[in-house]
């Protein structure tokens, strides 16, 4: 019998060995951590200290490479510090190492504004082939300033902390007691938006951000359309809103998903970061003059033709405001420093108002079909489904009231000190 002889080279292009040309297995180990390091978090924030802040479940990924291309990659994510450990087989020749992250994970990415950027940042690599096995890198951060490493780059910089704000806000709406209230899907923030604008796409469930509008307010406004969208009923129309969508008029919806996000990213923020907002000063009234808006005014209503005439404010014009939208849903809220029970609300209990009712009148979510959807309708929403079918649509308005122009009221007791006229 003849036996037949596997050439070296076939073998070992096959993977064909014998027990005596069995490479020896060597133990790789790799551990590090991963943050951001920020200055002045916020905008106008309460402090300019230094901070680092972990960046938890974002990929990393460590890789090898012989010749010309790099291979074999092994994927972890990091924990709530940001900490990774990677422990990985390979044979014991010497070869090139390469560690890198991505700002993703199951329930939010950072990414780039454009497909031909790389999602991928180098956390270290070899200048060439070593027999090196374990490799400490300590803490790698983002940081904001142009330098040699691939994390010191200004835009990569936002995007970290684009992923760690969404983070924040993803992880404090899922730990609520009321699992309504969390995120339906995975969310994506696209950054730089190629277009220069920015904008919340529910069918891709991605919010598209400029290149000048970065901060954490922003991302947060932006990401509450993505949860608006994922808690409602109907698709809305936003073809009128061509011309912009903070315009002083505009279809009900529209105003209340504008007015809506900018509510809720402004009454979370303080949740999570307990960071206060002046326009929060007139808790039971809304005076128009401290935006610069005067009881007669001309503003634009976004649609071609002359401008158009305030004189006064009216409930169907408040409606028609995304600003006005958000003073009224925050005169169905509590201030955060009073302790008045009637208005006992707070902006997770508004956010709860939109799952369906049916027991309640209500029998789908939150809808945004058409016109007709805007924040008078949804107060009678709040009233029946919070208060028992109490009517909450008497918007009563009085006119000429010193210090304000225009107030907006709710059938409520006024609390302790504080009057609606």
């Amino acid at each position: 019998m003849k036996l037949f002889r596997i050439p070296l080279y076939l073998a070992a292009m096959f993977g064909v060995w014998s027990a005596s040309t069995t490479e020896a297995q060597c133990v790789y180990q790799i551990d590090g951590q991963v943050g951001i390091r920020t200055n002045d978090l916020f905008t106008g924030n309460l402090t300019n200290v230094t901070e680092d802040l972990p960046l938890e479940r974002i990929v990393v990924q460590v890789q090898y490479r012989r010749g010309l291309w790099w291979g074999n990659a092994v994927e972890v994510r990091t924990d709530a510090n940001g900490q990774f450990s990677i422990t990985d087989d390979k044979s014991c020749r010497n070869r090139r190492v390469r560690v890198r992250v991505k700002l993703d994970s199951p329930e939010i990415e950072s990414r780039p504004g454009t497909t031909l950027s790389s999602k991928w940042y180098t956390l270290f690599e070899t200048p060439g082939r070593t027999n090196d096995r374990v490799f400490n890198l300590g803490t790698s951060l983002f940081e904001e300033f142009n330098g040699a490493g691939a994390l010191q780059n200004v835009i990569v910089y936002r995007r970290a902390l684009i992923y760690w704000v969404g983070r924040q806000l993803v992880d404090f709406l899922a730990a609520q007691p009321n699992p309504y209230l969390a995120f339906e899907q995975k969310v994506h923030v696209s950054y730089p938006h190629a277009g220069g604008s920015f904008a919340a796409a529910g069918i891709q469930h991605t919010t598209y951000v400029a290149e000048n509008q970065w901060e954490p307010s922003t991302i947060v406004h932006e990401l509450m359309h993505l949860w608006n969208y994922q808690h409602n009923f109907g698709t809305t129309n936003w073809a009128p809103a061509i011309n912009g969508t903070h315009n002083c008029q505009e279809p009900r919806n529209i105003a209340f998903h504008e007015g809506f996000a900018e509510f809720a990213g402004q009454h979370l923020q303080f949740m999570m970061w307990g960071f206060r907002y002046d326009e929060w000063d007139l808790w039971t009234q809304f005076d128009p003059s401290r935006m610069g808006r005067p009881a007669d005014i001309q503003c634009d209503d976004g649609l071609p033709g002359p401008e158009i005439v305030w004189t006064p404010a009216t409930p169907n014009e408040v409606q028609g405001s995304d600003r006005y939208t958000e003073h009224a849903l925050t005169l169905l809220t509590r201030d955060p420093n009073e302790t008045c029970l009637p208005r006992a609300l707070d902006v997770l209990d508004l956010m709860s108002v939109f799952e369906a009712a049916p027991a309640s009148g209500w029998p789908t979510e939150w809808q945004v079909g058409d016109n007709t959807f805007g924040v008078e309708r949804f107060y009678d929403r709040v009233g029946d489904i919070m208060f028992g079918n109490r009517d909450y649509t008497d918007f009563r308005w009085a006119q000429n009231v010193p210090g304000a122009n225009e107030t907006l009221c709710m059938p409520l007791p006024p609390c302790t000190g504080l009057s609606c006229n």
